[in-house]
């Protein structure tokens, strides 16, 4: 029996595998940009950590334009199997009343909310970003001297000490951070946020 040439054509190209593809490269992506941008790469390039050679501001740009991107894709998948997730809601899941559906949904609007509203527990989570940090700062930093700090932030090391006399910290030039901090009570993250012309982060050591 002769082939006829429709059996020899390619295949259509077949865009439910494509976006289904991209979803997952995107979730992908954005995942590990999302570690690296949550903590501690906000401090990234100054501490010396630089994934792929990319610093901070290029992680942040990523993530955020594969995440719009992943938005998109998203949508489209849900267009795209829109017939096959109504079925499994109906058939598998039992239809759009069973209570782990309300669950999920209350879920994550709640989640939304606590963003906005700093609710438990977006704070907390957030707030992890703070100890990771300043863990990675008092490795970095503690062994640096005021002027090798300040040449970091591109700075005077006077224009450091002023800003630290504000707070009641004393030092020279070739004090080290961690020496700084242990007299001071400051742990080394507040002294490189001080340093920046920011408040500490952090609570000072034996101080209210």
């Amino acid at each position: 029996m002769p082939v006829r040439p429709e059996a020899h054509r390619k295949p259509p190209f077949n865009w439910r595998v494509f976006v289904g593809a991209t979803l997952f490269w995107t979730l992908l992506v954005d995942l590990v940009s999302g570690v690296f941008v949550f903590s501690p790469g906000h401090g990234g390039s100054l501490i010396g950590i630089r994934p792929l050679g990319l610093g901070f501001s290029a992680w942040a740009a990523w993530h955020t334009i594969i995440g719009f991107l992943l938005i998109a894709v998203a949508i489209y998948h849900v267009i795209f199997n829109w017939r096959p997730l109504v079925n499994y809601f109906r058939q598998k899941a039992g239809g759009l009343l069973r209570p782990e559906f309300g669950l999920s949904l209350l879920l994550a609007v709640y989640l939304a909310l606590a963003t906005a509203f700093a609710w438990p527990p977006a704070p907390q989570i957030w707030g992890l970003r703070t100890p990771l940090n300043a863990a990675w700062y008092a490795h970095r930093l503690g062994g640096e001297t005021v002027a090798e700090l300040a040449k970091l932030l591109h700075a005077s090391p006077e224009k450091v000490l002023a800003r630290w006399a504000r707070y009641g910290v004393k030092a020279a030039p070739g004090d080290r951070l961690a020496e700084v901090s242990r007299k001071s009570g400051y742990p080394v993250y507040d002294l490189y946020q001080i340093a920046r012309g920011r408040k500490p982060v952090l609570r000072a050591k034996g101080r209210r």
